[in-house]
């Protein structure tokens, strides 16, 4: 902040400098988790390079793509489409197709896309970006390659194409050198979520026991957020062995630890899958009343963020009818 606060100073506001410090205050806001402020200041930085090199300047396009990557991890998915495809498609025409403002942009815009419901292109921009994972040398980053084919897949229902993408993915990450990283666990939440989708439940035991330690090092979200994920695989197991006090409890207590959460809205994806998997829980003890009550908040949920053929939707609205 000292660094931006000269430099308007020196060069005034709508300087080089003050636009690059904003962005990388944003970038460290980002890596706090404090990322309404971050979306602040990033915001701020299009606006002076937008000023200085006009909207289709190189720092522009850059600090644009870093708006899209904030906006999708705040779960503003729609948003971050119609922010970056115009840009991609601006790139595509002008960039090396190896290029890491392509992987990148073709990234959040396939997260955005599952996010939504728009597998198709989803699978288009994976499959576009493809050539370029492979060609790269950091394993990590091939990994990242690797996790989103594993998460598109799974929420496809594709899970042991799933499967073969995420443990590639654990290899690739766990052969890099230094500190692990949220690829690390987030592989392996994929890879956990195919397991108990197959039904290799006991294998899934094994893998939940693994990541539980390495998650909760290192999730930084102060709210633990991600690591709530975990509490939706139990319930799955648990539903799988047909223990629905079990199942019932780990998907309660993560709902009431979203509902508590100054960042609800950001984790809008896990919560309407809580929902949908309560319902299931519910159902399955017999409970109508309280399957529809749980379906009816997942549908509100993917109606007010996803495309309304987002398949997820889809089939919520047409297990509803069972409530009649």
């Amino acid at each position: 902040r000292k660094g931006i606060e000269l430099a308007t100073r020196v060069d005034g506001p709508n300087a080089l400098a003050v636009a690059g410090g904003n962005q990388q205050l944003s970038r460290v806001l980002a890596y706090s988790y404090r990322l309404a402020e971050a979306e602040s200041h990033v915001a701020k930085a299009v606006e002076i390079f937008t000023f200085i090199q006009g909207p289709d300047g190189g720092f522009t396009n850059i600090a644009v793509t870093d708006v899209g990557r904030l906006k999708s991890r705040r779960g503003r998915h729609l948003e971050v489409i119609a922010l970056l495809e115009p840009l991609l498609a601006k790139r595509v025409a002008i960039d090396d197709p190896a290029s890491s403002t392509l992987r990148n942009l073709r990234s959040i815009l396939t997260t955005a896309h599952v996010a939504t419901g728009n597998f198709k292109r989803a699978g288009e921009l994976l499959a576009a970006a493809s050539p370029t994972y492979a060609a790269l040398k950091s394993p990590l980053l091939k990994a990242s390659g690797e996790r989103l084919q594993a998460h598109l897949a799974n929420q496809q229902g594709r899970h042991s194409d799933a499967l073969r993408h995420a443990e590639a993915g654990v290899t690739l990450a766990d052969s890099a050198v230094g500190r692990r990283e949220s690829i690390h666990y987030a592989l392996r939440f994929e890879r956990l979520e195919a397991l108990v989708a197959l039904g290799r439940i006991a294998e899934a035991r094994a893998a939940l026991a693994e990541v539980t330690p390495m998650a909760s090092e290192m999730d930084k979200d102060p709210e633990k957020l991600d690591s709530l994920t975990l509490r939706l695989f139990e319930a799955r197991m648990g539903l799988a062995e047909s223990k629905i006090d079990v199942a019932r409890a780990a998907l309660g207590d993560a709902l009431t630890r979203i509902r508590a959460s100054s960042r609800r809205s950001e984790a809008w994806t896990l919560e309407d899958a809580l929902h949908r998997q309560m319902a299931e829980v519910e159902f399955a003890a017999g409970n109508r009343q309280a399957a529809c009550a749980a379906l009816d908040a997942a549908i509100a949920l993917r109606s007010a963020n996803a495309l309304p053929s987002d398949p997820r939707l889809v089939a919520a609205r047409e297990r509803r009818k069972r409530c009649g």
